[in-house]
């Protein structure tokens, strides 16, 4: 047990309850993370009782607040919902273990992730859960952590996995507050939530003001950006149906795979491209590889949002800090230079536009300003495939070897949530030497994955060498 409760009320921030509304049915919006340690060489595997240890000790350091916390909704929903502290956090009843069917491979690890990425976490608790797999082959373990998407963006969860590793020093939050063994009243939440609403507006026109008399010139340009940018967003219309945006089920496929560095370096240098646009080429060349081999047609482009982080450079703040970039990328057929040549043009465009500030704008101004519920028709509303068709996310990972508990961390891999009539979605980041993916499919919308996955791999390493 860890007696970490407070009676400070810290309401949940708009970009955070974004996430919250926009949970659908079969949508549950949840992020996770997958190391696998090879424990052939320690003198025994990592066991669920380290695992409980090393997070609790975490958690009374300050370090992740948030995995100490659970939403706590005001009367009548007249705000958004608070972070209060739980008093005596039963660490023991989020760090779980399972084994994994025989013979412990590849398959049967991301059918474990499947079912354990499957379910909705119950907001009555604090939001996370730490999973310990046993039964790989080759005496491996994998370690999962399923985040809700309002705790932490994919650098946020990236930032909590470190905080569990070996050798990693601490950073305790100083706004946390000295723990206490009482809770806030329902009244207090109440009070204290809606007027943080109600003076929302008057805050931000404050501060707006007081940029102004600072800077006068810079406040109307970032004005004017803001403004262009919220329009940007706003003609860009609906997207384009296609095969991948359809309702989807509850269900889910997901393939963890990786490609050297290396690979991903020469294909970046050889084209004076990004790991970012080489990844999205990829995957785009691998969509139109595998709507052609199912007798679809393929679309002219495809409209991907691509997440921007807007965390400060040693940032650890929980929650999401993030902006998105939306792109229209080449789907039609086309040899894979040239895909790459014109995913780099599109990107290039849409870094240089002011869609960025638009959604941080509208992210923000909706979220404080709007009473809750039209916030949540908001989220709902806008965040599903009728605007765009995948989402791509590529977070910066880890350039050194890892341990946890001693094992050695072979691998890593990144999952992110689908998204109402949203069937595929792909997260990557660096782990070590290698680049690492993680595909999340509604089997009932991409039928195989396996093929698709391959497919993107094969395209990456075409691009290194021609």
């Amino acid at each position: 047990m860890v007696g970490m409760a407070g009676k400070r009320v810290e309401t949940v921030r708009p970009n955070d309850a974004f996430f919250l509304n926009a949970e659908a049915p079969g949508a549950p919006q949840h992020v996770g993370g997958v190391a696998i340690v090879d424990s052939s060489g320690n003198d025994g595997s990592v066991t669920r009782a380290e695992l409980a240890a090393r997070i609790a000790g975490a958690i009374d350091a300050g370090t992740v607040p948030r995995l100490r916390q659970r939403l706590a909704h005001p009367w009548g929903s007249f705000a958004r919902p608070a972070w209060v502290d739980v008093p005596d956090l039963d660490v023991d009843r989020h760090v779980l273990e399972r084994t994994v069917a025989e013979p412990g491979g590849q398959r049967q690890l991301e059918e474990a992730l499947e079912a354990i990425l499957a379910d909705p976490l119950d907001r009555a608790d604090p939001l996370w859960q730490l999973w310990l797999l046993d039964g790989l082959s080759d005496r491996r373990q994998a370690i999962v952590l399923k985040v809700h998407h309002a705790l932490a963006d994919g650098i946020g969860v990236l930032a909590l996995v470190d905080g569990l590793l070996d050798g990693t020093p601490a950073h305790p939050d100083a706004g946390t507050g000295t723990p206490s063994s009482s809770q806030p009243s329902g009244r207090r939440i109440f009070v204290s939530t809606l007027a943080h609403q109600l003076a929302a507006p008057g805050r931000d026109l404050l501060a707006g003001a007081r940029s102004v008399t600072a800077d006068p010139v810079s406040a109307v340009r970032s004005v004017l950006r803001t403004v262009g940018g919220v329009w940007e967003l706003a003609r860009a219309g609906r997207a384009a149906p296609t095969p991948i945006n359809r309702a989807i089920g509850s269900r889910r496929r997901i393939v963890l795979t990786d490609v050297p560095v290396a690979v991903m370096r020469a294909a970046r240098r050889h084209h004076g491209a990004t790991d970012n646009d080489v990844i999205l080429a990829a995957v785009v060349g691998a969509i139109h590889d595998w709507l052609t081999t199912e007798g679809l047609e393929p679309p002219a482009t495809l409209r991907t949002v691509v997440p921007v982080s807007t965390r400060s450079r040693r940032s650890r703040d929980p929650g999401n800090w993030t902006a998105t970039l939306t792109v229209d990328l080449p789907a039609e057929a086309m040899p894979p230079s040239q895909r790459l040549r014109k995913v780099v043009e599109a990107t290039t465009a849409a870094k240089r536009s002011n869609q960025r500030l638009g959604s941080q704008f509208v992210m923000h101004a909706l979220g404080s300003w709007a009473p809750p519920r039209l916030h949540g028709l908001f989220a709902r509303f806008s965040y599903q495939g009728a605007w765009f068709n995948l989402i791509v996310s590529n977070v910066p990972g880890v350039r050194r070897p890892r341990s946890l508990c001693g094992a050695p961390v072979v691998a890593a891999y990144p999952v992110i949530p689908l998204v109402p009539e949203v069937g595929l979605t792909v997260a990557s980041m660096r782990w070590d030497d290698r680049i690492t993916f993680g595909f999340v499919a509604d089997p009932g919308t991409v039928g195989d994955l396996d093929k698709l996955a391959v497919s993107a791999l094969d395209l990456i390493a075409d691009l290194a060498t021609s």
